[in-house]
């Protein structure tokens, strides 16, 4: 049966929930799509609620064409959401649970009898890879298997096993520039039609193609692609529906690449029409090469040809196309136009909100300095630093007139016309892929006059440029979209997979020839150089802002540690000592202190409907009116940093300890005014028995692990320790390469993880746990969370964590470089190292854990290669604690060398005759 046949049959009304929810991730990008880029729209049109998505009916959407194909059947749709945002990095946690929640609470509460959804297919959220399979996931949950849930994707979606498996129908677009976005919404309609007038199931046929195609050569508008596509439609009168989608090649998972399928009730045909397609895509394999110009070959091609030619010449900035995880503010193009003396020529769009509000307020005709464009992430691209001519201004506000997005109500926000030698430059505040040409016109300038139009994109703005142009080049100038995708640093690619035309076939990285490969990890699934940040930028600036203004604070010294660098065969080691922090003797004093912090202000805030300062909240201890009690569970350092906070706030606070903390901690913490309960067994039984106790009596557990459910606070607790690294990197006198760093349940190293993806994404985080308590390692190795049990005795007792902290998990396992373990009498060594130097420094036998790990590598020569560690290396280790025990501190300096393995082995022995012992326990109401 047919589509056709199907549809003869007579049609039931339905009550059809839609929902719209599109990105296109690229892995690889430097910037994440928070939720306000949803709200903005960017490139697609404003998030719309409920009745407001029927106001898109008039744009070329899926969601528009399925909605007015499905009324004409007689159908009634439920609209829920539509939210869109620009390619781009990861999605953020916050923006991908807040839209998919929505569709869900959707499917839970409202009545209907088959779902639509409007998805892009290449969404990879910060802790999902497959965000539309998720979300299929999560509807089936609540729907069941007998809903119908139809979903049309982009061409360029990376197609999962998962999205086929759970939706009854997928249906992609056949065109690149994607002017058939409705249609294909049309399609999709008369697809669950068919669907529910056949009474029976559909087979299904998938063919997975074996090498990546890059963007550029995906075109419809030219071969191969148009050839594929004819192809296509000739053999699907003949199944139910057929689908090609080239994929979306920079998007770093398992599941990336170009994927054929179909859906039709003869198995045998259907399947004969799938191989026939696929043997199509891939045979010639060559057909998808592409042929890049440089920027100066680009201008020099396009000024040959534009002398003589009555239309401009067209090229593509195509590795910083924002509709692919550019940021459109790269300046290698405009440079080449400069050094050619190009005239009459146009660039477009320039992101730079700065730049725009210069130009706003000196006026048109005035002339500026400025500091142009510029993308951090991309080596030598520099700001453009020159005088430009404010030409023309705009307020942005402006509708798409092309085929691709046409009626599209565009919002770019303050918008210039800049003018330098013989080139235009429209200069946005909003990031928008230049594929329209009233992107130009809003700002005066009348592309058909332009002698050359360089636009940031790679293949949407021939949609609406092909007609007006002489000629389209494509330039390959430097930017954050790699437009050959075998030039990608892959990690992550299903084995074999070849990562371009006839490129060779992808090998996962390999476990290096270790002594001990229980003591070490090298992450296959570490991202690529610009991966996104776990931080939004507006936290990292409170977070700073707010921690300068409390008592007594001061940047910690970041010292050079020549000696250690020596005995490790490194170039140099700096030391950030955070023995001095807040004069509580550890980095903790940021993360727990914090996190209370933020606990006050939010209360008050309730309380009060305004938000308080945070001077007025110390200056009045307003703590005191909020109603908190705040408990956590400690191995001494996090403790200390709650207390302390609690005795700034004036707040009670309950500190709960483990039989292997010492008196010293213990009476550490009771000096800060906590109430301290000593609990049988280890750290995790701490943590159980602090989370019970905070139920019953109402109190707030301030945590640095975190939980299913309990994720806030421990994020608060991380986003504090962000401030000792942004000391750090503003202290270092050279780019770090590696850091060293030990890790407990993994809060600590997940800030550092994700702090560095963002400010210093070359270099390489290694995870270093006692061998004795190595949850991380384990889970590393497992690719999955593994919670280790028993005693962990261990001289680093702040890292005697057997359960990982589920937040610091997800950015450890796709951003640390490496997890390994570290001997206990390293540790020890490391302590004496550091208190014998000429300039001695004082560290606890926790905080050397970091140089314990180095010291390892030492002599270990396979290991050195796994870590790219040489004689160049710049290493920077993290001293999180001084001598916090002082009675174990100074045992631990007077040691001889030689005395040393015999004292790690009796000190972990008593431990875990400790941790045996039933203490007496303080109970507390």
């Amino acid at each position: 049966m047919t589509r056709k046949q199907a549809q003869s049959e007579p049609q039931a009304r339905l009550k059809i929930l839609v929902a719209g929810f599109q990105h296109e991730t690229n892995t690889f990008a430097p910037t994440p799509a928070a939720y306000d880029n949803f709200i903005a729209g960017e490139d697609y049109p404003r998030l719309a609620r409920g009745a407001e998505v029927l106001n898109l009916l008039d744009v070329n959407l899926p969601i528009s064409g399925f909605t007015r194909s499905a009324r004409s059947m007689g159908h009634r749709v439920v609209p829920v959401i539509w939210a869109g945002a620009g390619a781009s990095a990861h999605v953020t946690v916050d923006a991908y649970e807040r839209i998919v929640g929505e569709i869900v609470d959707a499917a839970k509460t409202l009545a209907f009898d088959a779902i639509y959804l409007d998805l892009h297919g290449a969404m990879v959220a910060r802790h999902v890879d497959d965000g539309e399979g998720e979300l299929l996931s999560r509807l089936r949950r609540v729907v069941g298997t007998e809903t119908k849930i139809v979903v049309t994707v982009d061409s360029h979606a990376n197609v999962t096993r998962r999205m086929l498996d759970l939706a009854d129908g997928v249906i992609a677009y056949r065109t690149y520039p994607h002017v058939d976005m409705a249609a294909t919404g049309q399609r999709a309609a008369e697809f669950l039609a068919a669907l529910c007038q056949a009474g029976e199931r559909p087979h299904r046929a998938v063919g997975r193609v074996p090498f990546l195609i890059p963007i550029n050569s995906m075109s419809t508008m030219s071969s191969p692609a148009q050839g594929v596509y004819a192809l296509l439609e000739q053999l699907e009168p003949s199944v139910l529906s057929l689908s090609f989608a080239p994929g979306f090649p920079a998007s770093d998972f398992e599941e990336c690449g170009p994927v054929v399928w179909g859906y039709g009730f003869d198995p045998d045909v259907l399947q004969q029409a799938v191989d026939r397609l696929l043997d199509r895509v891939c045979q010639p394999e060559d057909q998808w090469a592409v042929r890049f110009l440089s920027p100066d070959d680009a201008v020099r091609q396009a000024m040959e040809t534009a002398a003589t030619a009555t239309r401009p010449v067209v090229i593509a900035d195509t590795q910083d196309n924002p509709g692919a995880g550019g940021d459109s503010n790269t300046t290698g193009m405009l440079r080449a136009l400069l050094s050619a003396n190009a005239q009459h020529a146009a660039i477009g769009l320039i992101f730079d909100p700065a730049a725009a509000a210069a130009a706003h307020q000196a006026g048109v005709g005035k002339t500026i300095e400025l500091k142009l464009g510029g993308c951090p992430q991309v080596p030598g691209d520099e700001p453009l630093c020159a005088a430009f001519e404010v030409e023309a201004l705009s307020h942005g506000s402006f509708v798409l007139g092309g085929a691709m997005m046409n009626g599209k109500q565009c919002e770019l926000g303050p918008m210039a016309c800049l003018k330098i030698g013989g080139v235009r430059i429209a200069v946005s505040s909003v990031k928008a892929q230049m594929l329209d040409r009233n992107m130009y016109r809003a700002v005066g300038i009348e592309p058909e006059s332009m002698k050359i139009l360089v636009n940031k994109s790679s293949v949407h703005f021939r949609a609406d440029f092909a007609g007006i142009a002489e000629s389209i080049l494509v330039a390959r100038a430097p930017g954050p979209f790699i437009a050959d995708p075998a030039a990608l640093p892959w990690t992550r690619l299903a084995p074999g997979m070849r990562p371009g035309p006839n490129a060779a076939a992808f090998i996962a990285p390999t476990q290096p020839a270790m002594t001990d490969p229980q003591s070490f990890h090298l992450n296959d699934r570490v991202q690529g150089a610009h991966a996104a940040s776990f931080f939004e930028p507006a936290d990292l600036a409170m977070v700073q802002r707010d921690i300068a203004s409390w008592p007594g604070y001061a940047p910690t010294p970041l010292v050079s540690l020549d000696d250690v660098a020596r005995a490790a065969g490194v170039g140099s080691v700096l030391y950030k000592d955070e023995g001095g922090r807040f004069g509580l003797g550890s980095f903790k004093a940021l993360g727990g202190s914090y996190a209370v912090q933020r606990l006050v202000a939010k209360n008050l805030r309730e309380a009060t409907g305004r938000d308080i300062p945070v001077d007025d909240i110390m200056a009045g201890k307003l703590g005191a009116d909020c109603g908190l009690t705040v408990a956590c569970a400690t191995d001494g350092n996090h403790g200390r940093s709650v207390a302390w906070a609690a005795q700034l706030f004036g707040l009670p606070c309950f500190i709960y300890v483990h039989a292997n903390v010492s008196l010293p901690r213990q009476r550490a913490l009771e000096a800060l005014g906590a109430t301290v309960v000593r609990v049988d067994g280890v750290y995790d039984d701490a943590v159980r028995r602090a989370d019970e106790d905070a139920k019953k009596n109402g109190w707030t557990v301030v945590s640095d692990t975190s939980y299913p459910g309990y994720t806030d606070i421990p994020a608060d607790v991380m986003l504090g320790y962000t401030v000792m690294l942004d000391e750090i990197l503003a202290q270092a006198p050279q780019p770090i390469t590696h850091v060293f760093v030990q890790c407990g349940v993994g809060a600590m190293p997940a800030a550092v993880c994700a702090y560095l993806a963002a400010k210093s994404p070359a270099t390489r985080t290694i995870v270093v746990e006692p061998e004795r308590a190595a949850c991380l390692l384990r889970s590393a190795q497992r690719g999955d969370i593994v919670n280790l049990e028993g005693d962990m005795a261990t001289i680093m007792a702040g890292l005697a964590c057997g359960h990982p902290s589920q937040l610091a998990w997800k950015v450890l396992h796709d951003k640390a470089f490496a997890f390994m373990t570290a001997p206990e009498e390293l540790a020890v060594r490391g302590v004496r190292m550091l208190a014998k130097r000429a300039e001695p420094v004082v560290a606890g036998e926790t905080g050397t854990a970091g140089l314990a790990g180095l010291l390892a590598t030492a002599d270990d020569e396979a290991l050195r290669r796994a870590l790219q560690l040489d004689a160049s290396s710049v290493v920077l280790l993290i001293g999180t604690e001084g001598a916090t025990d002082p009675e174990l501190y100074a045992r631990l300096v007077a040691l001889d060398d030689d005395d040393v393995p015999a004292f790690c082995s009796e000190f972990v022995k008593n431990a875990q005759q400790q941790a045996r012992k039933k203490p007496q326990t303080r109970e507390h109401a």
